[in-house]
């Protein structure tokens, strides 16, 4: 896995490589709060991406 220069983006994919790896763990019965928490992640790592990528400091304020 590449480094990005963005510290926060790196420590989200460690995030989302170590949830991934404990929700292999889940009971079959709560597969809806995996998916949850799976795409809960992820949305978090499009809003780092976003915030980035913006140029406008109060849109990038309000998605931290």
């Amino acid at each position: 896995m590449e480094k990005e220069k963005f510290k926060i983006i790196n420590f989200i994919r460690e995030l989302i490589l170590y949830i991934d790896k404990n929700l292999e763990n889940f009971p079959k019965k709560d597969i809806e709060l995996k998916n949850r928490i799976r795409n809960s992640s992820y949305d978090l790592l499009e809003i780092a991406y976003i915030a980035n990528t913006s140029e406008d400091k109060e849109y990038k304020i309000k998605l931290i």
